[in-house]
């Protein structure tokens, strides 16, 4: 039975504007993902860096001092950094699961 009055046509049209729009709605979320793993594995990229850098520096200065105090600074500062570190991810993944801008971390 062929279509006589072009209905068949206009709800074609309508169902491509609806897979166009899923699609760039996929599209957006992807690229958001993709946006959120790169500020976090910066994050822990930098983080990784500094940690390593400062065992180092926290052997020395005990070696150097004959002491645990250098050893408990560094932890301590390293704690803070991560604090921030998590943070800074935490906030950047609720802008982006609420709609906010995407912001790097």
């Amino acid at each position: 039975m062929s279509d006589c009055c072009g209905c068949e046509k206009i709800e074609t049209r309508a169902l491509a504007a609806k897979e166009r729009r899923a699609l760039v709605t996929v599209l957006g979320i992807n690229v958001a993902t993709f946006v959120m793993m790169v500020a976090s594995a910066w994050e822990c990229s930098r983080n990784d860096i500094y940690e390593g850098s400062a065992v180092i520096l926290a052997a020395v200065a005990v070696w150097l001092f004959g002491a645990g105090w250098p050893d408990l600074l560094v932890a301590i500062a390293l704690l803070v950094l991560f604090a921030r570190s998590a943070v800074r991810v935490l906030k950047a993944a609720w802008r982006g699961l609420h709609g906010g801008e995407l912001a790097s971390a």
